[in-house]
């Protein structure tokens, strides 16, 4: 993950976020996050948001390729029904990702020396970056940049890098949603129903990321409610029996009835809150981060992630009901 800040005469700040980077099994249950909490959002008077597609290919899409599957990825996110926020496609341009303070939300491939000197791993896939405005702390532009140095595709399951379904995950980012640990796991891997917003890639030949969870839907729309969307929402502590409080776990609400998983993550005080909750019966599961994540791929704090606790099922379903508030503490095993 890179992050970094500066400020200039416009007064913005930058910050980065590692988007896609290797893939990595076993992945727990989690949720959405709001990478710097519910108003971090995009700046009001400058939606619909804007975007433009940098005026280069690499060795295997042409420019036209590209801005379909942008068009696609931004469109995606858009669909849904609970989202209040759209998009406006302005056309290419001339600016390369990460030319900052330019004034064009850009996305497109960049060159691999560029990619060096902004200190990114040549196994990055995609990486997004905001502005944001001193004082209001609001999105204020943001770029989405891609390798150029794989071998990328428009073509489903072709068994070549999916650029749609990368570009699906940047655009939560550019929304400004951090990782999911929504995953469903197969014999292979990730299967159909983990979030497109998982910190890892789905793997080469995978077109999986190109489809919307729950889990996904739920974190925009919280973040940008639109007409009719779920406003329920599970809150309360995750402690020790000793009382202890548990840092950066993960909390999962899962009703059966519906097949909706959608989790957040528990702070550095152990507060969670669920958000964007239609009614029902809810099955609550927290666990930790896996013993081979890192904080980083979170966005938490490096050596302050609680991770020494079992995953734990609360033995009672948990009603949401008229769209109110239920709380709970959760006390975790041992």
């Amino acid at each position: 993950m890179l992050r970094s800040n500066t400020q200039s005469a416009r007064l913005l700040t930058r910050s980065s976020v590692l988007a896609v980077a290797i893939s990595l099994g076993a992945p727990p249950v989690s949720g959405y996050q709001l990478v710097r909490g519910p108003d971090f959002v995009w700046a009001p008077e400058l939606r619909p948001v804007g975007y433009w597609v940098a005026n280069a290919g690499n060795h295997w899409l042409t420019v036209d390729q590209v801005v379909t599957e942008t068009r696609a990825a931004f469109d995606t996110w858009q669909e849904s029904e609970h989202m209040g926020l759209s998009f406006s496609y302005r056309g290419t341009t001339d600016q390369r990702p990460f030319d900052f303070f330019d004034g064009t939300n850009t996305v497109g491939f960049s060159s691999r020396e560029r990619m060096s000197q902004l200190g990114l791993s040549e196994v990055t896939l995609a990486v997004t970056s905001w502005l944001s405005v001193i004082g209001r702390d609001v999105i204020a532009e943001a770029d989405i940049l891609v390798n150029p140095a794989y071998n990328w595709t428009d073509v489903v399951d072709s068994g070549f890098w999916d650029l749609r379904a990368t570009l699906v995950h940047e655009a939560g980012h550019f929304l400004g949603l951090g990782h999911s640990g929504v995953g469903r796991v197969g014999e292979r891997g990730l299967v159909e129903g983990s979030s497109v917003m998982w910190p890892y890639t789905f793997g080469r030949g995978s077109s999986l990321g190109r489809t919307l969870t729950a889990d996904d839907v739920t974190g925009a729309a919280v973040l940008y409610p639109g007409p009719g969307a779920p406003t329920g929402r599970i809150h309360g502590i995750v402690h020790r029996a000793s009382g202890e409080l548990v840092r950066y776990a993960h909390v999962v609400a899962f009703e059966p009835l519906r097949d909706h998983t959608v989790g957040a993550w528990a702070d550095g005080e152990g507060n969670f809150e669920i958000a964007g909750l239609p009614d029902g019966q809810y099955l609550l599961r927290v666990n930790p981060i896996p013993a081979h994540h890192s904080d980083g791929a979170y966005f938490f704090p490096y050596g302050r992630v609680d991770r020494d606790f079992s995953v734990t099922v609360v033995a009672q379903l948990v009603l949401v009901s008229g769209g109110q508030a239920t709380e709970i503490n959760i006390e975790v095993l041992p």
